[in-house]
């Protein structure tokens, strides 16, 4: 579409401590709405991948397997040209990023692993090449165990952390703060390339990106984000996680609070300085903290006196026919104003919508809330 969005969600650190699917779906995800063609190419290579996948199971596969090789050559060929160049275009920024938010001396490098042996390839016909010299060369390992084992399928990148100690993989033994600081400056170097392929910068959604950093790194991860050219900012005051990421002065919800904000006021005015449009995002009734703590607010079970748990969201759900839950939430965006957002947006604000309401019970029903 016309407009672009960078999120940084929660769920970001499995680009470091998930598998190379994690990782081939960023890319794919970044090149297909940066890069003309990546996208095509790439479903014209998942389409001869499944085609020769489904010949190597066929017995006498052969001539059958080779009628497909030269369509997964070509297309194979283009997107690895693509993944490998956004990666090298793009290592020394990411590496500019990651040194600006751990800020300990501790130095990020991302190198791309290919799914081909590229035996030093650098021009695209010696790529295709190596490509089918690989092929050639795996053909009897493939016919036995019917499946293509080297393609861009089976790409990969990585990280490693380098400091006084020596060198290592963040995957396998970078921190909780070290991987979400990876993750942080992948998404930066995206909000980049959005910005240097399309001209104009995208909105920026911070879902409590922060999460598993220390003080020190989110004030700079913050910090940096300012700094990032972008129109529009969302951050959340209030997360799906029940998490509150300001000092809130409502007393229920302090035992909530992870503040990665800090000054909440002072954040919003540096972003309008820049002249970027603030959004605050507050998770109404889905949560699933304060119902532990204050069952008596939340949707109950209709047989069982315990908080009802949505099959949709896998969480709890505060009753929003209760008056005290909507003081709440009214006084979450009395805030938000406060502290100077051009815009307050309001998430979950009705009802769970899925096939396990029927044993959700209301307990303050009175009416429409």
């Amino acid at each position: 579409g016309m407009l672009a969005a960078v999120v940084f969600p929660p769920a970001d650190v499995a680009l470091v401590s998930g598998g190379p699917a994690e990782r081939r779906r960023f890319l794919d995800i970044v090149l297909s709405l940066n890069v003309p063609g990546y996208l095509p190419a790439l479903q014209q290579f998942r389409h001869a991948l499944s085609q020769r996948n489904a010949a190597l199971k066929e017995e006498n596969a052969g001539d059958l397997v080779r009628a497909w090789d030269e369509g997964l050559v070509r297309w194979g060929t283009r997107v690895v040209i693509e993944r490998r160049a956004w990666i090298q275009e793009r290592a020394c920024l990411f590496q500019s990023l990651y040194r600006e938010v751990a800020a300990d001396g501790q130095a990020a490098a991302l190198r791309y692993v290919p799914g081909i042996p590229l035996n030093g390839s650098v021009s695209d016909g010696d790529l295709a090449a190596s490509f089918r010299e690989a092929l050639a060369a795996t053909r009897e390992r493939e016919l036995r165990i019917g499946s293509t084992v080297v393609g861009p399928h089976r790409d990969d990148f990585e990280v490693t952390l380098e400091d006084t100690t020596g060198r290592r993989d963040a995957r396998s033994f970078g921190s909780g703060g070290q991987r979400r600081t990876v993750a942080l400056a992948l998404r930066l170097v995206e909000v980049r390339t959005v910005r240097d392929r399309r001209g104009r910068s995208p909105l920026v959604l911070v879902d409590d990106a922060f999460a598993e950093l220390d003080e020190g790194r989110s004030e700079r991860a913050l910090a940096l984000l300012e700094r990032t050219h972008t129109d529009a900012v969302v951050i959340d005051l209030k997360d799906g996680s029940g998490r509150v990421t300001y000092e809130t002065d409502i007393e229920i919800l302090k035992p909530q609070v992870v503040n990665y904000l800090g000054d909440g006021a002072e954040v919003v005015r540096r972003f309008k300085e820049r002249g970027v449009y603030t959004i605050a995002r507050v998770t109404c009734f889905a949560d699933p903290k304060l119902p532990e703590r204050m069952p008596e607010r939340s949707i109950k079970h209709f047989r069982r006196d315990e908080p009802w748990t949505s099959w949709g969201t896998g969480g709890t759900w505060l009753d929003p026919y209760n008056r005290e839950n909507h003081a709440m939430i009214e006084q979450l965006t009395r805030e938000a104003q406060v502290m100077g957002f051009d815009e307050v947006q309001l998430d979950y604000v009705r009802f769970p919508v899925d096939d396990g309401t029927q044993y959700a019970r209301y307990p303050a029903e009175d009416g429409t809330p």
